[in-house]
This record gives structure tokens, C-alpha cells and sequence, in this order.
């Protein structure tokens, strides 16, 4: 061989072996086969894959790496003669085929062939790609698209239940993306507005689809939100405004979104967000809002003619009617009464609703509190024949910083409630200090043996307008706001109330109380009606459109020894106080023409200096949270609410009157005896008319119940003592103190006191002092009630009618006749002196009585002049 031969002989060996090199390195099967699929040669790869040790294993097992079949189904043997056929025709070919692996599993793989000649013979130069890894990463990303799906299904899903659309802003491109829930919201395609703007070196808005359907009262606004976001680098907006629906209508929304991307120069280029339907939300408000406007005018609607009713009950006469007459009209004093607290309790469930509530706190002594309403209660129940059983442990505060009135407002529903529903037995209302969860209480346990609550109905016990089985109980009246109240008033102090009932047994009911200690300094001492009046020349104007509420404010101020002017419209009011400076002006708020407010504006703005300080009053019907806040904001220095109460007119009185014009009646002192027919040290009978809520009947009849009830206490008491039965004793004297009390018999109720402390601290019976003045003290309390109680008060004789004068007669039309002219109120104060010296005209008197009452002053102008020719004409 020569030296050329041999070098082509070892160049080709060497080719081979670099050959076998890189296919060996290659990392994807390559075999080497012949025409009909036999594999004459592979690289390793192909070992490893079909998962044995050698190449030659691959050759001699190669007909055991073919499965029967294909995953479509077809006989691999049939699949593999396609593809040759394929092969020989085209030269090459590319196809999916499955194999076995030595461990029978299976191996997709991608097969790329190629037809290639060798010494003249043609081969198939195939490769083989295994597809597991690639399968499985195939696999994991189906599984990543379709959670995605399913995610952005789950977020289309919440997005419709909450009116939400989402929206992608390209604030580079002028192009903004909607979720298909802005279709169902808002009724446009998504692609129907693709707008929102632009923003450069500031925020273009001229071509914004979406502006466009932003209401135009709301678009400055919106702009100054997006402005403040993108321009001041905050990375959130929000914005509360109405964007017009494809039918028109503007809906109420809530647009929200975040700068998601910046660009290298700090200006926005993407933001997200959403837009949220609160229509619904908007509209309920609206209707809250409606339902409070609602509330406000039927407070002053109702409240006015019960102004009246109530009003005019308190100062009417009663000693001219007979028996039945009389229990009439304490009827319609107490049922005028239960409708108010009815109308109290719908304002204050209203008040509840939208948190405008308040509890105000003051210093005050619950003790006192607690024998008020336990006294009150006690009548009450004794009436339908139950025992009632009332008593303080030891370690209550007894002076309070907390608001009594809605403390007397819960205790005061829970024993109403109890005593309704408890139609024989007791009724115990039982306070104590106690201890929950390392906090300090008061509780207040007012237990019964009445008709209970079952199980079922507990869950709704406190509900609003809720009664229990209405049916069954449709003889006991309520409004079903009671607990309600109580339970939201009981939270607000920080409290609760907790029920235990066993049905047809009996409740109890238990409210808990944080109560703070109070400062017995700073209890205040409220002005009684007599504690304060006038000298006669204090100067007064009420404005009220209603007669009615004229007559009455004018009669409740006659009790201070004010003799009130009164003007029946706003504009009329102005032009008296244009006249003449008035040292306090009650002005209604609700009026014709010119409200309240409007008045007092007016008012204001007279020439005369002093209005711009003078004391002006809102006197109000409206009982809405915020009505007293309107009218200090509006220029009025004062609030009196009708029904018009006397306390309350006192301290206004007493707040702004000029000091030279009030006189102060200081109250009896302590040991000042005088006799029943003025104020007496043993009966103080203005106090025991105040603990009946000022009802003069209601405290007859407790003198009457107490004369009947206790007049043989102190025998009771002491047998009681002396045969051991320390408990009862205490009960009576207990029971004494609190009934005394009532009445206004404090001395009795003081000693009383003393002889349950006594008993309480050793069974015996109490020192010989004590119960000497016990028995002092208690015979001269029931003697004076004795008194009380058989008074039998004499009915005034009636006044002779004087005879006719026919000066007098004209010298009154003559001044009656310019106020009848120029609408003044003050007409009214002529009405008993015409009833007296004109009464001789008959039924033209009374007509004008009545046109003068019902304020046609045009009509009786021209009755008055009829009037001055019949007495013209008088002999």
C-alpha cells in the first residue's frame, strides 16, 4: 500500500471515530437504519433513552421498544409503513411516534428523518427527540393558562355580584381596556370607549371617551383627582361621581385606580383600577336621607297640635267638672302623654339608625334615680295586684357621672315591660355592684313571674317593632321599640343586657352599666317652676303662625309673670321688633312664608344694635339630632322643645332675662313649717307632682293609694320587729320610704330609711329614739295626706255678669279695632275682657271670639264695626 493510500485509509477511520464522537455527544437519539426501519447503528443518547446499558442492546432488543399500538389507536406497525412510504417518496419526513422503554413505560418522541445513500444502498438517518420533559412543561403550562382562566372567571364572577369593572389605562397610547362587567353595568361595549387620555408632560383629556360620560357637574372634580395623582407622583385616586349609563340615566360610582408603571422619566405610562356601582347604595341613602326629612316635618306636624293638647291640659281648669267629665279628661292627659313617648321613641329608633344618638353625662345621684322609678313602679304594679320588691345592695355608687336620663329610659322600659306582662305574682327590681371579665358594673335585675319568653323568640327579643306572640298578648300595648332602645342605649354606655326566661314561668332581665363615679359637688340643682320669676316688666314676643301654640306659650309665660306679645308670622315679628326692643323673642322654625330661621336673620339685620345680641329662642316641635346644633348655627341663642315644659322654660328664662327683671324665690329652708294650703315641711307637694311627670291627678291618686295602703305601716312594722321577722320588717319600712318619697313626704322617707339600716345591720328592734320619732313623724305625714286626700276643693262661684256699659263697650272696640287692622297677636289678649263687655251681643261676640281665636282678622274687622253700630244703638 502506498503512503497516499494509507493516509486516505487512516484520514477515513479517523472521520469515523470523530463521526461516533459527536454523534455520541449529541444530546438527542440518532440511529442509523435501513430502508425498512432496522436500526444498524445509534449513538448513546438512544441507549439512554430507551433506558438499557449499550448500543449493541439497542440493536438486539430494538423490537421490544415498539408498543402494540399508538395512543391514537392504530397498529404501530401500520403507523411505521407510512411513514416509510412517505420517506421513499419524499426523501425525508417529520412525525410524533411513541416507543417503549426497557421498563415498558412509554416515551413520545419527535422523529425527524432524513434519506440518505451509503456505497449506493439507501439509509434512513433518523433522530428522535424525547417529548417527556418538553410534555411536562407543556403540561404545566396548560395547567398555569387554564388557572388563570379559571381565576379570571372567578374575578368576572365577583366583579358582576358587586357591580365592579376593572379597566387598564395606557396613558402613553391614549387607550384604555374594560372588563367585560362594564357592558353589564354601564350598557356600552367594551371597545366603545377606548379613551381616556393622555399624559406627557401633563394630563390631555381632549380626546377622553370616558370623560364624556362623566357627569359635567362632577368632571372638575374627577380631573383635580386624576391631576393630583399623576402630577404629585401619589400612586392612588379616588373619585366619587355619576357616569352616564347607554340609556341616559346617570349612575352614582366609585372610581378608584394605581399608577402601575412609571417611565425613565418618572411620568405614568400604565394604571389599573375599577369602577364600582353604588347606585343601589345611593339611592338607600337618598331614601334615609328622605325618611329623616320625613321625620323632621312629622315631628313638627305632630308635635304641634300635641303642644297644644298637652299644653293647654296642664292649665285648663278641673274643678268645675263632674265625675265622669273629670275621668275623661285624664284620659286624654294620659293617652296625649303615651302618644308623645310613642313619637319619642320612633325619633330616638331613627336617631339610632343613623348614629346620631347621644348620651350626654352629668353628675348625678342614682340612689334618688332608682327611688324615683321604683316608686312609679310600685304604683303601678300594686295596681294590677302584684308585689313589687325593691332593693339596693350595699357598695352602689350612689353619685353618678353618666346621663340619667337614658339610665331612667332603660330601667324604665324593662319594669314597664315587666309589670305589662306579669299578670299575677311579683315583679323585683334589684341593684348591685358586681364584676365581669375584670371589669367593674352596675347591675340593674329586674326579674318577674309573668308569662317568660320562649327560646325561639329570644334571638329576636330586642329586635325593632318586635312583639312576642302578638296574638296571645294583643291586650297589652306597645310600639315594640322598647328593648330595642335599651339594648342600643345599654351599648352606647358601654354596657349591655342579658335575658334569662323560662316560658310561662317568668323573666329576668339584667343590664350592666360601667358606671363612673361622680362628683357630689357638681350635682346640679334644676330651677323648679316657683323658683324663679318676674317683676312684671320683662318684655317678651312669641312667633308662632299657629293660634293654638300662641295661646299656649302665652299661658305658660304668664306663670313667670310675663305678659307676652304675640305676632303670627315672621314678617310680622320683625315689624313689632322694628317698634320696639324685646328682652327675649320665642320664634316657631317651621312657619309660612318666613321660617324661623329666615326671622331671625331678619331680626339680625335691624338698624337697632341691640339685635344683633338680643336673646332669640327657637321654640321647636322638631326633635331630629342636630335641630338644636341648626339653630345656635343660624344665629339663635337658645332651644325650647314642644310640648313646651316648664322646667326647661324656667331655665331659659332665668339663662337670658336681664337680671334686673328676674326675681329668685328662694325654696322653704329645712325646718320652715307652714300649713298644707301653702308649701309644708312634711308634704313638699310641688316635689311629689314632679315624681308623678307634673300629672296633678296622677299625684292625687298616689296621695289617695298611699292613705288607703300605709296608714297602718308602723303597727305592721313593729309586730313585725318584736315576732322576729326581721325581713318582712325591713321589706315594709323599705316599701314606706320609697311610697313616702313618691308623695313628697321626705322626712318620713328619710326615717323610714334609717329603720332598714338599723334592721339591716343587727336584728332588733331599732333604738327607743328612733322609733319614738319613727312614730312622730310617720302619724303627722299621714295625717296631712288625710287631709290631702279628703279635700274636697269648692268649685268657685261663678261671676256675676256686670251690667251693660256702653262707654266701656266702645272704648274697648276702639282698641281692639287697629290691632284687629294690622294682624296684631296681642288681640288675643282682649278675648276675656270682649267675652265680659260684649257678651250682651249674643252669638256676634261669640263669632268674633272666634275669628279672633282662629286669627281671620279680615272677617272681624268687619264684625267689630257691626258690633259698634248694635251698641251705638243701645239706649
Amino acid at each position: 500500500m502506498n503512503s497516499a493510500s494509507a493516509l486516505r485509509e487512516r484520514m477515513t477511520v479517523e472521520s469515523a471515530d470523530r463521526t461516533r464522537i459527536m454523534l455520541d455527544a449529541a444530546p438527542m437519539a440518532c440511529t442509523l437504519r435501513d430502508i425498512n426501519n432496522y436500526i444498524l447503528d445509534c449513538n448513546k443518547e438512544t441507549a439512554r433513552m430507551f433506558g438499557v446499558g449499550t448500543i449493541e442492546e439497542v440493536i438486539l432488543r430494538q423490537e421490544e421498544f415498539y408498543p402494540k399500538y399508538q395512543p391514537g389507536g392504530k397498529l404501530t406497525s401500520d403507523v411505521l409503513k407510512e411513514i416509510i412510504d412517505v420517506i421513499v417518496d419524499e426523501g425525508q419526513a417529520k412525525y410524533n411516534l411513541t416507543y417503549l422503554n426497557a421498563a415498558r413505560e412509554p416515551i413520545p418522541v419527535e422523529t425527524t428523518v432524513s434519506l440518505i445513500e451509503i456505497d449506493g444502498i439507501s439509509h434512513c438517518l433518523v433522530y428522535s427527540r424525547d417529548l417527556r420533559s418538553a410534555n411536562a412543561q407543556d403540561d404545566k403550562l396548560r395547567l398555569t393558562e387554564h388557572a388563570l382562566l379559571l381565576k379570571q372567571r372567578h374575578l368576572d364572577i365577583v366583579s358582576s355580584i358587586s357591580h365592579l369593572s376593572y379597566w387598564e389605562w395606557d396613558t402613553e397610547k391614549n387607550h384604555i381596556n374594560f372588563s367585560i362587567n362594564f357592558t353589564e353595568e354601564f350598557g356600552y361595549a367594551p371597545n366603545q370607549i377606548n379613551t381616556a387620555g393622555k399624559y406627557t408632560t401633563n394630563l390631555d383629556l381632549t380626546e377622553s371617551k370616558l370623560l364624556d360620560v362623566v357627569h359635567p357637574d362632577d368632571r372638575k372634580s374627577f380631573i383635580h383627582d386624576l391631576l393630583s395623582c399623576f402630577e404629585s407622583g401619589k400612586e392612588y385616586f379616588r373619585a366619587e361621581l355619576r357616569l352616564r349609563h347607554k340609556s341616559g340615566e346617570y349612575l352614582w360610582v366609585i372610581v378608584t385606580g394605581q399608577i402601575a408603571e412609571w417611565s425613565v422619566d418618572k411620568a405614568p405610562t400604565l394604571a389599573i383600577g375599577g369602577i364600582v356601582n353604588i347606585n343601589d347604595f345611593k339611592k338607600a341613602e337618598n331614601a334615609s336621607n328622605a325618611k329623616s326629612s320625613f321625620l323632621s316635618n312629622m315631628s313638627h306636624e305632630i308635635r304641634t297640635p300635641m303642644n297644644t293638647i298637652i299644653g293647654m291640659s296642664e292649665l285648663i281648669r278641673t274643678d268645675n267638672l263632674d265625675e265622669q267629665q273629670l275621668e275623661f279628661f285624664t284620659d286624654i292627659k294620659k293617652m296625649s302623654r303615651a302618644l308623645l313617648q310613642i313619637i319619642n321613641d320612633i325619633l330616638d329608633i331613627s336617631k339610632i339608625e343613623v348614629g346620631k344618638l347621644e348620651v350626654t353625662p352629668i353628675h348625678f345621684d342614682l340612689l334618688d334615680l332608682l327611688d324615683h322609678i321604683a316608686s312609679l313602679c310600685r304604683f303601678m304594679a300594686e295596681g294590677k295586684g302584684l308585689e313589687f320588691i325593691f332593693e339596693v345592695e350595699p357598695g352602689v355608687q350612689r353619685y353618678i357621672f353618666g346621663d340619667d336620663i337614658r339610665i331612667r329610659q332603660i330601667l324604665t322600659n324593662i319594669l314597664n315591660n315587666a309589670i305589662k306582662y306579669t299578670r299575677e305574682g311579683f315583679v323585683e327590681f334589684r341593684v348591685k355592684p358586681c364584676r365581669k371579665s375584670k371589669r367593674r358594673y352596675t347591675a340593674f335585675i329586674i326579674s318577674d313571674s309573668g308569662i317568660g319568653i320562649k327560646e325561639e323568640h329570644l334571638t329576636k327579643l330586642f329586635g325593632e317593632f318586635e312583639q312576642m306572640e302578638p296574638g296571645k298578648n294583643r291586650d297589652i300595648k306597645g310600639s315594640g321599640l322598647g328593648l330595642a332602645i335599651s339594648k342600643s342605649l345599654a351599648e352606647m354606655m358601654g354596657g349591655c343586657i342579658e335575658v334569662e326566661s323560662v316560658y310561662e314561668k317568668g323573666s329576668a332581665f339584667t343590664v350592666l352599666l360601667p358606671l363612673l363615679e361622680g362628683d357630689p359637688a357638681k350635682l346640679p340643682h334644676p330651677l323648679a317652676s316657683n323658683t324663679v320669676s318676674t317683676n312684671g316688666n320683662a318684655q317678651v314676643l312669641v312667633v308662632d303662625d299657629n293660634s293654638s301654640n300662641l295661646k299656649v306659650a302665652r299661658a305658660y309665660l304668664e306663670k313667670f309673670n310675663i305678659k307676652a306679645e304675640l305676632a303670627s308670622s315672621g314678617a310680622q315679628a320683625v315689624d313689632m321688633a322694628s317698634q320696639k326692643r324685646y328682652d327675649i323673642i320665642f320664634v316657631d322654625h317651621m312657619m309660612p312664608d318666613m321660617d324661623g330661621l329666615e326671622t331671625t336673620h331678619a331680626l339680625r339685620s335691624l338698624p337697632d344694635q341691640w339685635y344683633q345680641h338680643a336673646p332669640i329662642v327657637a321654640l321647636s316641635a322638631n326633635a331630629i339630632e342636630g335641630a338644636a346644633e341648626l339653630f345656635l348655627e343660624n344665629g339663635m341663642n337658645d332651644f325650647v322643645s314642644k310640648p313646651i315644659d316648664t322646667a326647661s322654660l324656667s331655665k331659659v328664662l332665668a339663662k337670658w332675662l336681664p337680671r334686673d327683671k328676674i326675681i329668685y324665690i328662694a325654696a322653704p329652708e329645712q325646718g320652715e313649717r307652714s300649713s298644707y294650703a301653702g308649701e309644708s315641711a312634711v308634704i313638699d307637694k310641688e316635689y311629689g307632682i314632679r315624681n308623678s311627670a307634673d300629672d296633678v291627678d296622677l299625684y292625687n291618686q298616689l296621695v289617695a293609694n298611699f292613705v288607703s295602703s300605709h296608714n297602718e305601716d308602723v303597727e305592721l312594722i313593729t309586730r313585725a320587729v318584736k315576732d322576729g321577722e326581721f325581713q318582712l320588717a325591713i321589706r315594709l319600712a323599705h316599701t314606706l320610704s320609697s311610697s313616702a318619697a313618691l308623695v313628697g313626704a321626705k322626712n318620713l322617707s328619710r326615717c323610714a330609711n334609717q329603720i332598714v339600716s338599723a334592721l339591716k345591720e343587727k336584728e332588733e328592734m331599732p333604738s327607743v329614739p328612733l322609733m319614738t320619732g319613727f312614730y312622730a313623724i310617720f302619724h303627722e305625714a299621714l295625717h296631712e295626706l288625710q287631709i290631702m286626700a279628703n279635700d274636697k276643693k269648692l268649685k268657685a262661684p261663678e261671676e256675676e255678669n256686670p251690667s251693660f256699659s256702653r262707654k266701656d263697650s266702645l272704648e274697648l272696640i276702639d282698641r281692639l279695632k287697629p290691632l284687629l287692622e294690622t294682624g296684631n297677636a296681642s288681640c288675643l289678649d282682649l278675648v276675656p275682657e270682649v267675652r265680659k263687655k260684649l257678651s250682651d251681643l249674643g252669638s256676634d261676640c261669640e263669632e268674633l271670639i272666634r275669628q279672633m281665636e282662629d286669627f281671620e282678622l279680615d272677617d272681624s274687622v268687619n264684625l267689630l264695626e257691626k258690633m259698634r253700630k248694635a251698641v251705638e244703638a243701645e239706649a
